[in-house]
């Protein structure tokens, strides 16, 4: 249950990780690395954000604007140095904080849900990228959960990998000394997450806790 704390007990000196709604099987992959120390988050102001190298929201679908206290507290997170990840439904109900990186976007195809969830088609990385780790450009792999969102980059956002369609799912950019990246998946939903959709979490938490 979310509460609105304003402080971690921090157990190592791992570089600190806060995930809102992606279930425990993916913390448990971070943590088994020995790098990160996982945290379910519970608050949302800047001072409690600040405790952590990276953010993950998932799940929190809340059509907030973006000069709203939240887009600013997480703007103010990334630019000091922080790392946010915006997966699924979260980077598309919330007004884009970064726009200059990247926006919701909706499909063109006929295979979609709801207006906006493309269903049932496999992922192709676009480019090599450190945040993708040594996965290569054309490396496909069908998503774990059955559904994804896309988004549109902009000026400051790199797109790593669409759909089969062509549509941009996972666009990444800098802001200030920190990084950002848009997702349109979902982590994980029923087993644990494997293959190249594996390497590409882990490897883009690696990348956002850098400085």
């Amino acid at each position: 249950e979310y509460v609105h704390e304003t402080a971690i007990e921090a157990q190592t000196d791992r570089l600190k990780v806060g995930l809102y709604g992606i279930r425990a099987a993916a913390g448990d992959m971070l943590e088994a690395t020995g790098k990160f120390e996982i945290h379910a988050l519970k608050g949302l102001s800047l001072d409690y954000l600040r405790q952590f190298d990276v953010v993950a929201l998932q799940n929190f679908n809340a059509g907030l604007p973006a000069d709203s206290d939240l887009a600013k507290a997480l703007r103010q997170f990334v630019w000091h140095g922080g790392g946010l990840f915006l997966t699924h439904d979260t980077g598309w109900y919330l007004e884009s904080p970064f726009p200059q990186i990247a926006v919701r976007d909706f499909p063109s195809h006929d295979n979609v849900e709801a207006g906006r969830h493309v269903a049932d088609t496999e992922m192709v990385v676009v480019r090599a990228h450190e945040a993708l780790g040594q996965l290569q450009p054309g490396t496909r792999f069908m998503p774990e959960f059955r559904d994804h969102m896309i988004f549109a980059p902009r000026p400051r956002g790199t797109v790593l990998i669409e759909n089969a369609f062509g549509d941009p799912a996972y666009v990444a950019g800098t802001y200030g000394k920190g990084r950002v990246v848009f997702s349109g998946s979902y982590y994980p939903f029923k087993q644990p997450l494997e293959g190249p959709e594996g390497e590409v979490f882990q490897r883009i938490i690696d990348w956002l806790a850098q400085e």
